[in-house]
């Protein structure tokens, strides 16, 4: 039944004075408590009877303990949302003692309080929730037997709130049986994902549309996850606000995956532990044990959803979710990473959209040509590549501007210094398409002059945080021994040991030089081995964090 529908059948039900008894069911978290508080709230000055009480069932362990509850929860309808409920005690209180000098003294003054309490609940409506989380004390039989007292003695409205299907199986015998007679209007509760989203995100909140329309691919509906999402979302924003949009889009998209796979408890989701595996090993294949239909959907949910491997920011990001803090220098560290990226990306495109006033016109526009081409990369000169800085100089000594070409390649050499690397063209890929003389000889000037002795941590170190490597870099890992491999395993002890053997692993996938890759990957393998069989610990953990099994 559409939410919509629902809501009218409620209003109806609160509006007119009829001793009616409503259920709304529904499973946890769906939101029915939440409809129930607004709705009620909405139409406070139009609900029929003019007494009201809100009474969760959840620990109450007696019958008595719950005919004190409504009578001490009693408001005047047209109040609520508004009273508090320390203020609406006393006022009770103060009028079952004004009742009370009216009685004879007896001895037992606290049974007949109580009765002359609950005596004072009628023409009322009374909203029993939880029923399903009742202490062990109260039966089930007892609660619907109150049910039509206050029906049919005290002229109650009655609305119960439950998830029949977490009910014990003598409880939903019970609720069967008397239902028939005692309910009059039942309702299944249910309702999309954009309903639940809208319970507790407004327009106003940032990124509302990218959470709404990330909720909605998940559909998810559980208010209570919801609600956690937004307060992770709420506590993480200082560290991704300050990033690009891009990068900003990226976590948001991610927090709410990692929350739902981690609150929600459904087979259907992939758990949370599932993820961080998840493309970790790409090397491996499933073995066929492990194959199933429920891993099989859960990956196709997860490409759908445009998630494709966990990262070391992921798994900061899931730590975060699942124990409620994380490495937070790592967290920050993985962030600027990754913004830096980001801003890559952008330099290069917006360096990329100067070129349009030479490729897309048959204009002569070569002034204006010029100072867009040099004043974009100066601005974004940080992002480009040595190949895009010898286009640059080619294009600018045909058109006669050599003194602009020599100064932009001397301000790219003195910007990107600390990359030494970068200016050894012998293991640039497009090194056969670099033809500008001067670009080509003050790199090797500037090579010269900035080298430095590599080291095998160093190159691992570098090749994982850039996420790139060149041919250079594999001729160098391939000729350094199994016991380098071996030191820097074991001297590392934080999370960027992962991502250093799984990069090493993962050259052995790498289509331009299988040769060198599959000497890295054997070498790596050969010093997990050789830690593997230190300690049982040790052993444990190679097969089941990098998937090598050891005979």
């Amino acid at each position: 039944m559409a939410l919509k529908n629902i809501e009218q059948i409620v209003r109806r039900f609160l509006e007119d004075n009829s001793n009616d008894v409503l259920v709304l069911k529904g499973l946890w978290g769906i939101g029915k408590t939440y409809f129930w508080q607004q709705i009620t709230k909405n139409t406070c000055h139009s609900i029929g009877p003019k007494s009201y009480a809100y009474v969760s069932l959840f620990g109450i362990n007696s019958l008595d303990d719950l005919r004190n509850a409504i009578f001490a929860s009693k408001i005047e309808s047209s109040d609520i949302g508004n009273k508090d409920p320390l203020d609406t005690l006393v006022k009770n209180t103060k009028s079952l003692i004004t009742t009370l000098k009216l009685l004879p003294t007896l001895k037992d003054w606290s049974a007949i309080a109580s009765a002359s309490a609950f005596h004072m609940v009628k023409n009322a409506l009374i909203c029993l929730d939880d029923l399903e989380r009742k202490g062990s004390g109260l039966d089930m039989k007892e609660i619907l037997g109150l049910v039509s007292l206050l029906k049919e003695q005290r002229n109650c409205k009655v609305a119960l709130i439950l998830n029949d299907s977490s009910l014990e199986e003598n409880d939903k015998l019970l609720y069967k049986r008397h239902s028939e007679k005692l309910i009059d209007i039942e309702l299944k509760f249910s309702q999309t994902p954009e309903d639940a989203f809208q319970c507790v995100f407004s327009t106003g909140d940032n990124q509302y549309d990218l959470l709404k329309n990330s909720c909605q691919k998940l559909g998810i509906t559980n208010i209570r996850i919801l609600q956690r999402l937004k307060r992770y979302i709420e506590r993480l924003s200082a560290w991704y606000t300050k990033c690009e949009p891009s990068v900003e889009e990226s976590i948001l998209r991610i927090i709410v995956l990692f929350v739902w796979s981690y609150y929600e408890k459904d087979n259907s989701v992939p758990q949370l532990e599932y993820l961080r595996k998840f493309g970790f090993n790409p090397y491996l294949s499933i073995s066929d044990e492990d194959k199933n239909n429920e891993k099989d959907a859960w990956n196709k949910l997860l490409y759908d959803y445009g998630y494709n491997e966990t990262n070391e920011l992921d798994f900061q990001l899931m730590d975060y979710v699942q124990y409620g803090y994380c490495d937070e220098n790592k967290l920050a560290s993985e962030l600027d990473r990754v913004n830096a990226r980001a801003k890559s990306n952008i330099g290069q495109e917006d360096y990329f959209k100067a070129w349009d006033l030479y490729f897309n016109s048959f204009d002569n526009n070569e002034a204006e040509f010029v100072e867009e081409l040099i004043k974009s990369f100066q601005k974004n000169i940080e992002y480009i590549s040595p190949m895009n800085l010898s286009n640059l100089a080619e294009t600018l000594r045909q058109l006669k501007h050599n003194a602009d070409a020599d100064k932009l390649v001397d301000k790219y050499i003195g910007v990107h210094s600390k990359v030494p690397e970068l200016f050894d063209l012998s293991i640039n890929h497009f090194r056969g398409h670099i033809r500008d003389g001067y670009m080509i000889k003050k790199f090797q000037e500037a090579f010269s002059k900035l080298k430095q002795k590599k080291t095998f941590s160093e190159v691992i170190k570098r090749i994982t945080s850039e996420n790139a490597w060149s041919q250079e870099d594999e001729s160098f890992l391939t000729s350094c021994s199994t016991d380098e491999y071996y030191n820097l395993f074991k001297k590392e002890h934080s999370a960027d040991l992962r991502l250093y053997v799984k990069r090493c692993l993962e050259l052995e996938n790498h289509q331009n030089n299988k040769v060198s890759g599959q000497t890295i990957a054997g070498k790596t393998r050969e010093a997990l081995e050789k830690i593997a069989n230190e300690s049982a610990i040790n052993r444990i953990r190679v097969e089941n964090i990098y998937g090598i099994k050891i005979k």
